[in-house]
């Protein structure tokens, strides 16, 4: 099983010297509009950092998931149902997606990252589960516009050290509704694993959020 992993943020700690001189009224009231600018950014009214990230917010709210699994010979040998939820973090510098698929008896659970990457040109994610013991996984991807998909390059690293490529290509089909398809990638041929139908739900089911902590 992957162990997920919590990065914390160092806080600088700033002494202030404080001297007799007499506060001014407008400094006074600096604190204040600076913790006023600091929570600007971090809620959901702060504005996009570049306007690719567009295509991130078509994946906020609450989505019912139903998951078809396949073997090799393209035959489909499991149907699984989830729930996925997706919101901003970091001053819609990013999403986060909470993904949680399964039974109480067999839960998959999974959270991801997606942003923009304004320097490659590309949108970078990181995928956290429960099932791999490779580690996290990375994707690259491309939006296209004419076909509404964005289309992923997923690298797993595994404990030998060995590699495994996977292409996931999201299609939004319209507001509410896309699917997601998982290939791995064996040189030139691709082999379909995964396909997940999602469907946009007002909120999530009473049943799926408690596993999300909410």
């Amino acid at each position: 099983m992957k162990r997920i992993y919590c990065w914390f943020a160092l806080a600088t700690i700033v002494t202030l010297s404080v001297t007799a001189a007499p506060v001014s009224s407008e400094d006074a009231k600096k604190p204040q509009e600076d913790t006023k600018a600091s929570q600007t950014e971090n809620d959901d009214e702060a504005d996009l950092a570049w306007p690719e990230l567009q295509v991130c917010e078509r994946y906020l709210g609450a989505w019912k998931l139903v998951e078809h699994h396949y073997n090799t010979e393209g035959k489909v040998v499991a149907t699984v149902e989830g729930a996925e939820e997706v919101t901003w973090i970091v001053g819609k510098r990013a999403i986060q997606r909470r993904y949680v698929s399964g039974t109480r008896k067999a839960l998959f659970r999974a959270v991801g990252t997606l942003t923009w990457n304004n320097v490659e040109g590309k949108y970078h994610g990181v995928w956290f589960d429960s099932a791999s013991d490779g580690g996290p996984a990375t994707v690259k991807g491309d939006w296209n516009e004419e076909s509404q998909t964005l289309t992923f390059i997923m690298e797993i690293k595994g404990k030998d050290g060995s590699s495994t490529t996977h292409k996931i290509v999201e299609k939004f089909v319209n507001e509410q509704r896309r699917i997601t398809t998982t290939f791995r990638v064996d040189g030139d041929k691709t082999v379909k694993l995964l396909e997940i139908d999602a469907d946009r739900i007002s909120h999530c089911p009473s049943g799926i959020k408690m596993f999300f902590g909410g």
